[in-house]
């Protein structure tokens, strides 16, 4: 399809998980080694509509021409292609309206990583020492940490964490837009891994607890995705879950089930996704709010949990009412003898 340039070659390896809380999963991934092509895609959009946009990211990116000769734009008209294709889709099916995702693509061009970003899935650079989130979350939330106002404790306790104010799929872009869309370049140092992921991950996980996990001896790329992912899913697996690992110099080894498995998934029941889109603020809150901005997928949870305990309720007072019945027999048998 295109002439491969790279000449730092990274290996990849990568592990998405619907998490414990959500039956669909509208998170999505890229590893071509052969192009060193490699992306992380998180959807927006309840009711399904989140994995047919990161759907449609997913295949313009495997289907994107890279060369090197102005590879900043070629990676933008490729998010912009998706953009725009979210957009048509949405317009054609109005069951679809308001879905989106956000994005990071990385490609390797020589010594270098370019990454073209939008939203609020991460890239991190990871040494034996150090930790270093190579991407700027186009959230509130993420501003505030990125500025050094608000902690990452409190960050990832914040009621808004899950807002983004950019996104594929928010409005019509072109390729010469330098806005919406952040391409940045990185030196890929020897001995450095990078980590593409999800905000179900760095939602749950530390940065220190991601560190120590990368740098664990003796671990293959697919034993470090498994353990970080684990890891999200034993504090409650909130949402879907994505790690794409690269690294010039790690074993490689033949996947294998991640240790917490999705929970069976119901005919009817379709959660919405966790991460929302809003306009970006102008001044956003340092203090977490008594409430999201966008509560609706809270009162969908809310009213679902409400039926759920309504069920629940009835089985117990007719296990109850039946126990009663054929009790009744014995208790007057019994009363008699005496």
């Amino acid at each position: 399809m295109t002439t491969t340039f790279h000449t730092h070659c990274l290996t990849g390896y990568g592990l998405t998980h619907p998490g414990l809380q959500h039956f669909d999963n509208e998170d999505a991934f890229v590893i071509d080694e052969e192009r060193q092509i490699y992306a992380v895609i998180d959807g927006v959009g309840g009711a399904s509509a989140g994995e047919i946009a990161a759907s449609i990211t997913e295949n313009v990116i495997r289907d994107a021409v890279f060369s090197p000769g102005d590879l900043e734009l070629e990676l933008r008209r490729t998010l912009v292609r998706a953009n725009n294709e979210i957009i048509r889709q949405a317009a054609l099916n109005p069951e679809w309206k308001g879905m989106g995702c956000v994005v990071t693509l990385c490609c390797v061009h020589e010594d270098q990583l370019w990454v073209a970003h939008v939203g609020d899935t991460r890239l991190y650079k990871i040494t034996q020492e150090e930790i270093t989130k190579l991407t700027k979350d186009h959230s509130p939330v993420g501003a505030l940490e990125d500025a050094g106002e608000i902690t990452e404790d409190q960050a990832l306790m914040h009621p808004y964490r899950n807002v983004v104010h950019r996104m594929l799929g928010a409005k019509m872009l072109n390729p010469e837009d330098n806005v919406w869309i952040d391409v940045t370049i990185f030196e890929i140092p020897d001995g450095t891994h990078f980590l593409l992921c999800s905000d179900g991950l760095t939602d749950l996980v530390s940065q220190k607890e991601i560190l120590d996990l990368v740098n664990e001896a003796g671990q293959t790329v697919h034993q470090i995705c498994n353990a970080l992912v684990t890891r999200a899913n034993m504090y409650g697996g909130k949402d879907n879950i994505t790690v794409v690992l690269l690294s010039p110099n790690i074993a490689y080894a033949r996947p294998s089930k991640p240790a917490i498995s999705p929970p069976a998934k119901p005919e009817s029941l379709i959660l919405p996704s966790a991460t929302t889109y809003e306009p970006q603020a102008e001044n956003p809150s340092t203090e977490p709010a008594t409430q999201p901005k966008d509560d609706a997928t809270n009162r969908w949870i809310k009213q679902g949990t409400f039926w759920w305990g309504f069920l629940a309720g009835s089985m117990t007072m007719a296990m109850i009412g039946g126990l009663f019945y054929y009790a009744a027999p014995l208790w007057h048998f019994f009363t008699h003898l005496r």
